[in-house]
């Protein structure tokens, strides 16, 4: 039988055995529950976010300030690039088609 080192034992203390899963990024045992690694943040699949955003919220916030349907869903990069650009129309409708056609928003 192997033992575990006091480092390992403090890793998974007070996580029962049956509750952990490993990260999909780093393979760290993190909680079955986790939805992103503490160690090194990688989102899980599979992992059920609290809270859902709507589609048509995102859409609305693109329609009146270009870029804020994507800050809103997540991607602050992106909704940043298309509020600096939107003046040139064409990243403005994308703002819009993209707020509308995602599949992470119910």
């Amino acid at each position: 039988m192997v033992e575990k080192t006091q480092g390992e034992q403090n890793e998974t203390k007070g996580l029962p055995q049956s509750k952990t899963k490993f990260c999909s990024e780093c393979g760290e045992k993190i909680s079955d529950k986790a939805i992103a690694c503490p160690k090194c943040g990688a989102t899980q699949p599979g992992a059920e976010t609290s809270e859902k955003k709507s589609r048509t919220v995102a859409v609305i916030l693109s329609v009146v300030i270009p870029g804020t349907g994507q800050m809103y869903a997540g991607e602050f990069g992106k909704g940043l690039l298309i509020l600096c650009t939107f003046w040139l129309v064409i990243p403005y409708f994308y703002g819009i088609y993209d707020a509308a056609t995602r599949k992470d928003l119910k």
